[in-house]
């Protein structure tokens, strides 16, 4: 994984404040403004393809409605995933894994999170945690994806897997640095992602103590970017990735 002396520029569902989130061209816009990684969100489509959305539902962020698991994704493919956002973006269309993974290879890092919806209560060789190791090591991006989720067991999957990949469990919650602590011994996680609310100097002083990487979500205050930049974070979350690299550089 990178290794800078400033906070990894994440971008969050890609270049989100400027283009329609989880779409091609907000993955494009944060390569472009110089976004060392990408965070998106992975759900599985009735016939099992894995997609980059964030809801479990269609409604907000296509022409469509329903849920995603509903729907085959040739079905889901033909709807418009830009125009809710502005019009310059009319035709937009929902990116598949595979298609994210072969436009980003060897270009920025993934932060793929897998949705606690797409998770099944079995383990299958077509669950969403087996194919995205498959797909990435299909794609021989061991070394640039790192997985996380809020559904924390389904990452022992990952890190269980023939072709294992570096988990990040996700929390949204206050937690101690106990808690923390364990909770990367646990899954064996890379690191863990909170949300920044709950992130102070001294909690970031004990993570770096014990050589545990930190990531906060969502971060759009440029005054919040500098100080947590300032504290050493690993990595900052931002929908506005041009704006944060540009504060913290």
């Amino acid at each position: 994984m990178l290794d800078s002396g400033s906070p990894w520029v994440v971008a969050h569902r890609g270049d989100s404040r400027f283009c329609p989130e989880n779409t091609m061209s907000a993955f494009r816009s944060a390569m472009e403004k110089g976004a060392e990684m990408i965070e998106c969100d992975i759900h599985l489509s009735r016939d099992r393809i894995p997609v980059v959305i964030h809801d479990s539902s269609l409604d907000r962020t296509t022409n469509g409605s329903g849920n995603i698991v509903e729907r085959d994704f040739k079905e889901l493919s033909q709807l418009d995933c830009g125009s809710w956002f502005s019009d310059q973006f009319s035709g937009e269309t929902l990116p598949k894994l595979e298609q994210l993974l072969e436009e980003v290879s060897g270009k920025i890092l993934l932060n793929l999170e897998i949705k606690s919806k797409a998770v099944e209560s079995e383990e299958r060789t077509d669950g969403v945690e087996s194919q995205v190791c498959e797909m990435v090591h299909a794609f021989g991006l061991e070394e640039q994806v790192l997985v996380s989720s809020f559904h924390h067991p389904c990452l022992n999957r990952v890190r269980k897997h023939k072709y294992s990949l570096p988990v990040a469990p996700l929390l949204e919650r206050p937690a101690s640095f106990a808690e923390l602590k364990k909770l990367n011994q646990t899954y064996d996680s890379f690191s863990i992602h909170t949300d920044e609310k709950h992130v102070d100097q001294q909690l970031l002083r004990e993570m770096q103590e014990s050589g545990i990487p930190l990531l906060c979500y969502t971060v759009n205050d440029p005054v919040r970017m500098k100080e947590l930049s300032d504290w050493g974070l690993t990595g900052i979350i931002s929908d506005d990735p041009g704006l944060l690299k540009k504060t913290i550089s």
